[in-house]
């Protein structure tokens, strides 16, 4: 499978269809990434379109040590290219965690 990122070029890419974060309580669980990557490719009415047939499966496990500590480079999403910021992987799941009770909250209120 080509490890084309760029979303802009009408080439096929790679698109990570779902992504599972599974938190763990201590450094023994650590936090576990499952990414499902498929091929996609966007046609001229601007619509991804998948690519069937194509697809692979990223597991990456992240120690909860290296949260404060892991920096990564953020990238502009539509052509994988790095736009000059970084973040680090606390910022990045305090953020993440962050918007998910901010969702249970709302459903709570209901």
């Amino acid at each position: 499978m080509s490890r084309e990122y760029d979303t802009t070029k009408k080439t096929p890419f790679i698109l990570a269809q779902e992504i599972l974060i599974r938190f763990g309580t201590s450094e023994s669980e650590r936090i576990r990434l499952s990414i499902n990557e498929v091929e996609a490719i966007v046609d001229a009415d601007g619509e991804t379109n998948i690519i069937q047939g194509h697809s692979s499966n990223l597991d990456k496990i992240i120690s909860l040590s290296n949260l404060n500590s892991e920096t990564f480079e953020l990238i502009n999403p539509e052509t994988g290219e790095n736009i000059g910021e970084q973040m680090s992987l606390k910022e990045l799941f305090a953020a993440i965690i962050s918007y998910v009770r901010k969702l249970q909250k709302e459903i709570d209120s209901k």
